[in-house]
């Protein structure tokens, strides 16, 4: 029995073997000590600088005393380590619509030569509701260990900036203030960006700019364990966020983006903390963002070769590339190559047409029966309540059960199909899918392409063998590449998109073993029935663990922020808890009306519970008109936009379709909308255009508005401060301590309508 077997056991090894190498090696590699030699870096010195920093852990969003203390740690480090931090200050607006005051802190190391100069660039702000650890305490902890050990080398070639700044956290505002602000910023040559959306995880370079051949191919010369592929940066232009290079790019500037992306739900929380920042991640980094600095400080900056390449990193033991421009040729090849094989095939007997037929069928249903499967297990997962956010305490057991959905969906294609089609239809029906995929995305979007053309060269190039869907090599070697490049994409598809995503593991799994379908019809009924039934049990088994798991836990948190608002025309107060995250925990939901409902009237995708609230004396935001100037068809009025209570924040939410231009202290607010949900809760972009400041100060800061029409414009009026008053601390107490705020944190809210 084994004996015929043996094709499809070897098949369902190598598999398996791949996927746990992909586990093992996307694993960041080991800290190294604080005796490290001077010129290498150490998470462990590492560790005591970002301990140093992050002082007490508080938070120290943008303009908060609690920045201008970390700030000061940062000075104070660079100097005791030789080099001479300048201030930057300046106003700045982003896409958001968020404006600020920022200060950033810049130092140089001269070049030997003059010309353009590399930048270092991390951000030392986090968000309100936890201290940045990791987000981009790392960042900055790895920029100072960088400044240190770039001491001990000799000048380099091209001057490095390394920039500390203030105020991404509000929508990349420090980086707009340098590029816009600041000598060096003209200077620039290449970026280096270090981020976290996590607290844990291989150090990705998951971003890169447009006619970057140059850079990925320094990249894949310099860096010891590459993380990359053309793959990442489609996925990331998915997720809702944006970083500093985008600012950079947008500037003209090339530039690499380095992100670890591990335990998502500590991101933007109070977990955000120094016990759970990973020292692993920040070696992992470190050690990136070193080589990348040495190797653009030594290059070319002022003339850059152009060009893209297609490249992905073979297990993070180096990287594999090629110009971006070959894939449709090579995609082509490998498609006429699949032609000549079935040619071939169906002149010496091997291959019927319509065995080929049936081969594509079951190419086509092994993907579509894996992916139904997979989506009905994610149905009953949140039917059971344990998926309310795609990122879960306890995600093993959901993980492990749609990685094992492959091996169902193979199964039931190759043996109802694959009876018809035979092994030889099978093989080779399965590889007219590749072909088809590889020639399709070859010239869609040929960075994606990789994945499906190599492993398709390969088969074509085994099936010029006699008699190839027979043979071992023509099974095993295909299969191979298409695991070796799948099978890291659908291992780290959890850690940026979480269960949701899962779905879409199952479905790349079954495609790479659908290549071994033949193995199905050798092998033996009896281990066949066995692999099919002991993995749906396991399926059951773990789908029913990951039903029953407890969604969220103290050091995997739900995110849950409770806001007191006071309308302050109305004089009626409200409580209000966000439900992004689903259903209120049973602490908190009897307080609660059962169902959420529009937070802010400007801005309906912020969905929260309410329950009344007492009425407190809160002073109402101000602005305070000094001028109305009339235009041609258009008017405009300049104002000043205060919190007399003193709030931090203080916005306006205008109709979208009356506004012309937004300025404020002097800067125009760019007319862009973002994908980035930092600005969500400031106005829904089809409706409303939200303007805020997020360091009003007592001054206030300056508003003008260039309106449409004469008619009068109505909108809202609001400014927000951290914390609830004390009036809120029943609820702080009920909420349980595996829920936590998040992003903006708990806010007391006071809003009023607005005339102009």
């Amino acid at each position: 029995m084994y004996g015929r077997s043996a094709k499809l056991l070897a098949a369902l090894a190598l598999l398996a073997a791949v996927l746990a190498a992909a586990a093992v090696r996307y694993r960041p590699p080991p800290p190294r000590p604080g005796d490290a030699p001077p010129r290498q870096f150490s998470a462990v010195r590492a560790r005591e600088v970002l301990r140093a920093i992050l002082g007490e852990g508080q938070p120290h969003p943008t303009g908060s005393p609690a920045a201008a203390e970390v700030r000061q740690r940062i000075a104070a480090e660079l100097e005791r380590l030789g080099h001479r931090p300048e201030l930057q200050e300046g106003f700045a607006c982003g896409t958001a619509g968020i404006c600020a005051r920022v200060e950033n802190l810049v130092a140089r190391i001269e070049g030997r030569r003059p010309g353009r100069a590399v930048l270092l660039s991390v951000h030392y702000d986090s968000v309100p509701a936890g201290p940045g650890a990791s987000d981009d305490g790392a960042g900055v902890a790895a920029a100072l260990e960088i400044a240190r050990a770039l001491k001990a080398d000799p000048a380099p070639p091209n001057p490095i900036v390394l920039l500390f700044n203030e105020g991404e956290e509000d929508h990349l505002l420090g980086a707009e203030a340098f590029v816009a602000g600041h000598p060096w910023g003209k200077q620039i040559g290449a970026v280096v960006n270090l981020e976290a959306r996590g607290t844990a995880g291989a150090s990705l370079m998951f971003e890169t700019s447009d006619r970057s051949g140059w850079l990925i191919d320094l990249f894949a010369r310099s860096v010891a364990r590459p993380a990359s592929n053309s793959i990442y940066y489609t996925i990331y232009k998915l997720l809702p966020n944006d970083t500093d290079l985008t600012v950079y790019k947008r500037s003209g500037l090339s530039g690499l983006n380095f992100a670890f992306i591990a335990g998502e739900a500590r991101y933007h929380t109070p977990r955000d903390d120094f016990a759970h920042a990973d020292p692993g991640s920040l070696q992992h980094h470190g050690d990136n963002a070193l080589a990348m600095v040495r190797a653009l400080a030594q290059a070319d900056l002022d003339s850059p070769a152009g060009g893209e390449l297609a490249f992905f990193d073979l297990l993070a033991f180096g990287v594999v590339r090629w110009p971006l421009g070959w894939m449709p040729a090579l995609a082509m090849g490998a498609a006429l190559l699949w032609l000549a094989g079935v040619a071939r095939a169906v002149r010496r007997g091997e291959l019927r047409p319509a065995a080929l037929a049936w081969g594509v069928g079951a190419f086509l249903l092994g993907g579509a029966a894996t992916s139904a499967a997979a989506y009905v297990l994610l149905l009953v997962l949140r039917g059971a309540g344990a998926v309310p956010y795609p990122f879960v305490a306890h995600p093993a057991a959901a993980r492990a059960a749609f990685l094992g959905l492959p091996v169902l969906g193979s199964w039931f294609a190759a043996l109802w199909s694959g009876r018809r089609a035979g092994a030889a239809g099978l093989w080779w029906g399965t590889w007219a899918g590749w072909a088809v995929a590889g020639v399709a995305t070859s010239l869609a979007s040929p960075g994606l392409s990789y994945p499906f053309v190599l492993p398709c060269l390969a088969a074509g190039l085994c099936g010029l063998a006699t008699a190839a869907h027979a043979r071992w090599l023509p099974l095993l070697v295909p299969a191979g590449v298409a695991a070796v490049l799948w099978c890291p994409v659908a291992w780290l598809l959890y850690d940026a998109l979480g269960v949701p995503i899962l779905p879409a593991s199952s479905a790349l799994l079954a495609l790479v073993l659908g290549t071994a379908a033949p193995a199905w019809l050798e092998a033996g009924g009896r281990l066949r029935g066995a692999l099919a039934f002991g993995t749906a049990a396991m399926v059951v088994t773990l789908g029913v663990a990951a039903a029953v798991a407890p969604p969220f836990s103290e050091d995997n948190p739900r995110k849950l922020n409770l806001w007191y608002r006071l309308d302050a025309d109305a004089q009626r107060a409200r409580w209000l808890a966000s439900a992004s995250t689903g259903p209120l925990p049973a602490q908190l939901a009897a307080a609660f009306e059962p169902k959420p409902a529009s937070a802010l009237e400007w801005a309906p995708r912020v969905l929260a519970y309410a329950a009344p609230a007492a009425t407190l004396p809160l002073a109402r935001p101000e602005l305070a008109i000094e001028d109305r100037r009339p235009g041609q068809g258009t008017r405009s009025i300049r104002g000043r936009l205060r919190s007399l209570r003193g709030a931090p924040l203080a916005g306006v939410a205008l109709p979208a379709g009356r506004i012309v231009s937004v300025r404020m202290n002097g800067v125009a607010v760019p007319d862009a909308s973002s994908k980035d949900h930092a600005g969500a809760a400031y106005g829904d972009a089809r409706a409303w255009r939200g303007y805020v400041c997020s360091t009003t100060g007592p001054d206030g800061v300056e508003l003008e508005v260039e309106m449409k029409g004469p008619e009068p414009v109505e909108g809202y009026l609001w400014d927000a401060s951290p914390g609830l008053p004390e009036q809120g601390a029943p609820l702080l107490s009920a909420r349980p301590p595996w829920a936590v705020p998040f992003q903006t944190g708990d806010r007391t809210l006071v809003v009023a309508k607005l005339r102009l």
